[in-house]
């Protein structure tokens, strides 16, 4: 019961699939970089591969093979956790938006709707470039069902700032202020964040009655 009930608390973590697949792209560069740093750690202990010639020495290029090697893996655990930092959540009060870079938290109050729609009426996907272009490709093909939009009364943070905080594919392109969650499972935070709506409406009607009341709280 106890484990049921810090769930209601603090809701389940969706992974943002825009980051997930950003954080991806240091991967392969790291795993590259740590490969050519190992393989110039050989020379050092095999002499076969010494040449007397050769631009550099082999303890030169142990050090540069070293630095590789330290900046792959520094990379590579980059990637990871900038991947699992990124999320939604139905806390208490408020939808958290979190990612590497910042938080966005949206108080339930804000929120006018919530929907689930395709990907391509909710995003930009013609006039995109450069690697926002790749990530549509990756999205097209990882996660091409639905997205959730959500529609909201205002911006929890200036606009300005807000944007700065999150990745452009996280704005509705048909929406005046709304965003745009792509997750694994948009129906369940869709179910989650709706239910969270309610009780809130419920909690500031309740004590909005019983502030019109004075003697409610001496009722049974």
């Amino acid at each position: 019961m106890a484990r049921e009930g810090s769930e209601t608390k603090t809701g389940i973590k969706y992974p943002l699939v825009v980051y997930r697949l950003l954080a991806r792209r240091y991967r392969p560069v790291g795993v590259l970089l740590v490969a050519v740093g190992a393989l110039a750690q050989l020379p050092r202990y095999l002499p076969e591969l010494r040449f007397a010639e050769a631009f550099i020495t082999y303890e030169q290029l142990s050090v540069i093979g070293l630095a590789a090697l330290l900046s792959g893996l520094g990379l590579f655990v980059v990637s990871l956790l900038e991947g699992r930092q990124a999320y939604a959540q139905c806390l208490p009060d408020y939808l958290l938006i979190n990612t590497a870079g910042g938080r966005v938290a949206c108080a339930y109050a804000r929120i006018n709707t919530t929907k689930l729609t395709i990907p391509r009426d909710a995003l930009e996907t013609k006039n995109v470039r450069g690697r926002d272009k790749v990530l549509i490709k990756w999205l097209s093909k990882v996660h091409k069902d639905r997205v959730l939009e959500i529609e909201l009364a205002d911006y929890p943070l200036p606009e300005r700032q807000i944007r700065k905080r999150l990745h452009p594919f996280f704005f509705s392109v048909r929406l005046e202020r709304g965003l745009v969650l792509i997750v694994p499972s948009p129906d369940r935070l869709k179910f989650e964040i709706d239910t969270a709506i309610s009780r809130a409406r419920e909690a500031r009607r309740l004590a909005e009655q019983g502030e019109r009341d004075p003697l409610a709280a001496f009722r049974p």
